[in-house]
């Protein structure tokens, strides 16, 4: 797989969160793993780094929680 810059990690159990960044790392697969456990922070996150030209090339995303769940999420980003 081919190395990564960063990774967002959205999910509201820092478990879970724990979990893939622990994985990421042994794989070395990016140089940079951000968690959030608040999908509104990460999405205003986003944001900015898209118009600073420094969106994370991948971004996994938790379906279900509970202040905004992942669909929603993608709706948002898409309009």
């Amino acid at each position: 797989m081919k190395h990564l810059k960063t990774i967002y990690l959205i999910d509201d159990d820092e478990g879970i969160n724990f979990l893939n960044r622990s994985v990421i790392s042994r794989l070395q697969l990016a140089d940079n793993v951000v968690a959030f456990k608040d999908p509104i922070v990460a999405f205003d996150t986003l944001k900015k780094e898209i118009e600073a030209g420094t969106a994370p090339e991948l971004i996994l995303l938790d379906i279900n929680m509970p202040l905004m769940d992942g669909w929603e999420f993608v709706k948002k980003y898409g309009s």
